[in-house]
């Protein structure tokens, strides 16, 4: 089974009998001081990273990752109340207890609209998205002290436009999003920190082998087989079994999006699938085939990301006015210049599709001699 024994033996939020059988399992499976416990069994390859272990065996600011994930809403003035006032207090946990419960975010890696909404449709029990590990900016409440008994609205939820329709939020993309507190919850070392302080980290965990090898039975066509995989890792979520019917590459991608946001290197993991689509000619959840003779130009890479998602196809701009775009070349990183421009001594061609790849050339069939 999945994970045994975390259910039961993992330290909670509250610091109750560890054996209470109804605490929240994914909560605990992501808290900090729960990962090197030997109870874990789930962990298989991890980074310690301690703050009191000395500065020769401790990474140099911690993970930050409230200062990454967490949107940007405590900062000064970037969220006003439908009144025009200013929603919160900012650089004051007496004033502001919302840097200590969730942190001082610039909302950095800010997750998209297909992790926050599109793969939480099949049903509303699951663990992973659960009100309370999952947050939205519209949970919190203007708690600005300078607006008690003097506005209407302290106290009460945050709104993203006033009467007239005004957007309320200076920055839509980096303040108005919801986040995996679960994941983000790091204690902070230092005073005044609220950013995500020093803890370990998963590197690989078991839920990530069933993962694998629900995909690997999914390209053999043995879908019960990899249904009851996805399974070990959806039933301790909370969520409903999917059946053989159900899973497809696709719904997988959707499995690991929810078992590990934060987690796996995602562009990754979408160019080797779109990999093994090219290489082995099979068709995707829509019918179409890719090969590796035009792999930048037509690839699952670019097809999946813009039937997902609601950002890149979308025309969102950025605070200056260019929009936000992908293409199929994508699917490759470029090479670096300096390592092109350095290679005096022969030529080094640049992935196609990005600049520079106009100068490219045929390479040569046998070497120079």
């Amino acid at each position: 089974m999945i994970g045994d024994g975390v259910h039961h033996l993992m330290k909670d939020r509250f610091g109750v009998d560890k054996n209470d059988a109804t605490k929240d399992v994914i909560w605990d499976l992501h808290q900090s001081d729960n990962k090197a416990l030997p109870e874990n069994k789930e962990v298989l390859y991890m980074v310690i990273d301690r703050y009191d272990a000395g500065t020769d065996m401790r990474s140099a600011a911690g993970l930050e990752i409230k200062r990454q994930l967490v949107p940007w809403f405590p900062a000064s003035n970037q969220i006003s109340t439908p009144a025009g006032e200013q929603g919160f207090a900012d650089n004051d946990e007496k004033k502001n207890p919302y840097l200590l419960e969730y942190g001082r975010g610039i909302c950095t890696l800010r997750s998209t609209w297909y992790h926050q909404y599109s793969i939480w449709t099949l049903d509303d029990t699951d663990l992973r998205h659960k009100a309370g590990n999952w947050v939205h900016v519209r949970d919190l409440k203007y708690n600005n002290l300078t607006l008690k008994g003097k506005s209407d609205w302290y106290g009460k939820n945050v709104q993203l436009y006033n009467d007239k329709g005004d957007i309320l939020v200076k920055d839509t993309i980096r303040c108005w999003s919801s986040w995996p507190h679960y994941k983000s919850n790091v204690a902070d070392q230092k005073a005044n920190w609220w950013r995500g302080g020093w803890a370990d980290w998963y590197v690989f965990r078991l839920a990530e082998t069933y993962l694998l090898r629900a995909e690997a039975y999914t390209w053999l066509d043995k879908k019960d087989l990899a249904a009851a995989d996805i399974n070990e890792v959806r039933r301790r979520a909370g969520a409903r079994d999917l059946d053989a019917s159900e899973v497809s590459i696709s719904q997988i991608l959707d499995e690991r999006a929810r078992e590990l946001f934060y987690e796996e290197p995602r562009k990754t993991e979408l160019t080797r699938i779109a990999y093994l689509f090219a290489k082995t000619g099979k068709a995707d959840e829509k019918g179409r085939t890719c090969s590796m003779t035009n792999f930048t130009e037509n690839n699952y890479f670019y097809n999946r990301i813009m039937d997902r998602t609601e950002f890149y196809n979308q025309g969102v701009k950025n605070g200056v006015g260019n929009s936000y775009t992908i293409a199929p070349y994508n699917v490759l990183w470029p090479i670096a210049e300096k390592a092109i421009s350095t290679n005096v001594e022969g030529h080094i061609n640049q992935t196609p599709g990005y600049a520079g790849s106009e100068n490219n050339i045929e390479p040569m069939d046998t070497p120079n001699k």
